[in-house]
């Protein structure tokens, strides 16, 4: 070899070296991936740049997240080998094809192999027989969560419905939408368990009549899964019996937003309506009211009560309910009396007074026996305060008198005291016209 040739060989390496040191491994190396959206078994490629030249490189797919400098196998446990591949001349990774595994069990514990969910994963890079993390990368995996139950899928307001679902990823949090609108979890999982499998509850919150989307998210794989609820109208009327006349309120749910309702026991429509949560007669805007009405004047019975949408048929509730007959009024008590006058033209007067109030007047007669019957026939009284007595005769060719006292007044406490007192009264008068009677055709006679 020629002293040329040294000099050529020379410069070569001296050129090398300097591409060499040029790169700085650990700071400058860097990849990435042509799909940040990815398919469980979708083939993506890697590219890269800043490593040795002609180097062999290990690439690595975890769901664990880990910097430069750490390590496989210490950081990162669970995750699968997806090949090797040769840096080009100068130093860059020109394009590593491969697929998306479906499961990490490559790992040093077989105890934590796992199924590849969706979510965030990341691919690292080593040097050839070595465990140090030399460059970092990531894409979203779109995730295969499915529902597998939602029931039931159609009620009204406040409704529990069951949702379960399973390839979510393991323990991962939960969240659950209502039109958009994050709802509470009422009972059950509230994230995932080691299999990506759940079971919950929700209760279905104010709204609109019609359909409405339930979406069930997860927080880390961001798995979006939806579902529809039909929702239908609802009404509570409180109490569910009472007498005409009285109040009861309607509360509805599940009608249209701001939009009017009309009322009806069977075909009597309700017009005389309070409305106590929209003051300007309309739903709100979740299709819920509050309204007051007086039961109608019908006949004691049941009756069907029907809240419908004032501009579709369609959208109504009912609700059983009873009108109970009204309070039954007290007996008016009544007096009657019974005189027999005697051909010496006397009488002798007995009273007999109780609550209802019977009075009875017996006097014993020879040779032609007259009768006269006295009844009260309205008795309303109370303190001694005003009691107006009313009598009327009738004398038949058998010598028959039939008075009728009414008594009027305030209270019904005094009446053992004024009773007695007005009968006598009404006996006496009645017993001197027979009398007359009496005495006048005895010298007609």
């Amino acid at each position: 070899m020629n002293n040329l040739s040294r000099i050529l060989i020379t410069i070569f390496v001296l050129i090398l070296s300097v591409i060499t040191l040029s790169v700085p491994i650990s700071a400058a190396a860097s990849i990435d991936l042509d799909k940040s959206l990815v398919d469980i078994g979708e083939t993506v490629t890697l590219t890269g740049s800043g490593f040795p030249v002609s180097s062999e490189l290990y690439v690595f797919f975890a769901r664990q997240q880990a910097s430069v400098g750490d390590e496989i196998d210490v950081d990162v446990t669970v995750y699968s080998f997806v090949g090797s591949v040769v840096t080009f001349f100068d130093g860059r990774i020109i394009g590593f094809p491969f697929n998306i595994p479906t499961r990490l069990d490559d790992g040093p514990v077989l105890a934590d192999e796992e199924d590849v969910f969706g979510g965030m994963y990341y691919v690292y890079v080593t040097y050839e027989n070595s465990e140090t993390i030399r460059a970092v990368t990531s894409t979203r995996v779109i995730s295969n969560a499915v529902i597998t139950g939602f029931y039931p899928n159609q009620g009204t307001v406040g409704t529990e419905v069951e949702i379960s679902g399973g390839d979510f990823l393991p323990s991962e949090a939960l969240i659950v939408e209502y039109e958009g609108q994050e709802i509470e979890i009422d009972s059950g999982d509230k994230e995932a368990d080691n299999d990506g499998e759940f079971t919950l509850y929700i209760i279905i919150p104010d709204s609109e009549y019609g359909e409405h989307t339930v979406t069930i998210k997860g927080e880390d794989s961001l798995a979006e899964l939806e579902e529809t609820f039909n929702l239908e109208p609802l009404i509570i009327v409180n109490p569910d019996t009472s007498e005409i006349g009285a109040e009861i309120t309607i509360t509805g749910f599940g009608f249209n937003g701001r939009n009017g309702v009309e009322f009806s026991f069977d075909s009597t429509q309700i017009t005389n309506i309070l409305w106590l949560l929209e003051p300007l007669g309309r739903t709100n805007p979740d299709g819920t009211f509050i309204v007051q009405v007086a039961v109608p004047d019908l006949v004691p019975g049941s009756y069907i009560l029907l809240a419908e949408d004032e501009d579709n048929g369609d959208i109504f509730a009912t609700e059983s309910f009873t009108i109970e007959p009204g309070a039954t009024p007290t007996p008016t008590p009544t007096v009657t009396s019974t005189i027999t006058l005697t051909n010496t033209q006397t009488a002798t007067v007995t009273s007999t007074t109780t609550q209802p109030t019977t009075q009875t007047t017996t006097v014993t007669s020879v040779p032609a026996p007259t009768t006269i019957t006295s009844t009260v026939i309205q008795v309303t009284t109370s303190t001694p305060s005003p009691t107006t007595v009313t009598a009327m005769s009738t004398v038949t060719e058998k010598v028959s008198v039939t008075t009728t006292i009414t008594i009027q007044s305030d209270r019904g406490s005094q009446i053992n005291i004024w009773l007695p007192i007005v009968s006598a009264l009404g006996a006496i008068i009645l017993t001197i016209v027979v009398l007359v009677i009496y005495s006048s055709r005895q010298r007609g006679l």
